[in-house]
């Protein structure tokens, strides 16, 4: 799975603060909002044959505004990029589109784990390695679901996951 990462520095601000954010979805981002689920709509379909695996491409991205060379403020997003995300056309299923919904959903549980680590970090430095070490943990646990769930062949592992996940993000 690829993640694509975004970091963009904005320069206003005025006390340490971090907030989740979302607005609307556009033809190319779709946000995460909690209880909301994937459409086959949020994905670009495609025919080839040489592949046989759908993918879901999301990111966090964190925009931080600081004053006098401190964070004073920082917006984190959790999203899906439409164009990045794809199913072959033979997958399109409600199968398919779960394992692709928990993918997201992983994304989201570490946004909020970057939310609850950075909260109150004023210095830049520090909310760096804190968003690396969290994008390093989110990567490595998108890994370990397709590796168990053999990218959802495996529908016991799969359920086993999807429990886990519905967990870890209540």
């Amino acid at each position: 799975m690829i993640k694509i990462l975004l970091i963009s520095f904005l320069f206003v601000g005025i006390t340490p603060n971090v907030e989740y954010i979302y607005k609307n979805n556009t033809n190319k981002i779709v946000y995460y909002i909690k209880y909301k689920k994937l459409t086959w709509n949020d994905f670009t379909v495609i025919n080839k044959k040489q592949l046989d695996v759908s993918e879901s491409v999301t990111q966090i991205n964190m925009d931080i505004d600081y004053k006098n060379n401190k964070v004073s403020k920082i917006f984190v997003s959790c999203l899906l990029l439409k164009d990045k995300s794809w199913v072959l056309s033979n997958q399109k299923n409600d199968y398919i589109l779960n394992h692709e919904q928990r993918h997201f959903d992983i994304t989201y549980i570490y946004s909020n784990k970057l939310i609850q680590l950075i909260n109150g970090v004023t210095d830049i430095e520090q909310v760096n390695k804190i968003y690396d070490n969290c994008i390093y943990n989110m990567n490595l646990m998108q890994v370990n679901y397709d590796n168990e769930t053999n990218h959802s062949i495996n529908k016991e592992k799969q359920k086993e996951w999807d429990n886990k996940i519905d967990i870890l993000n209540k």
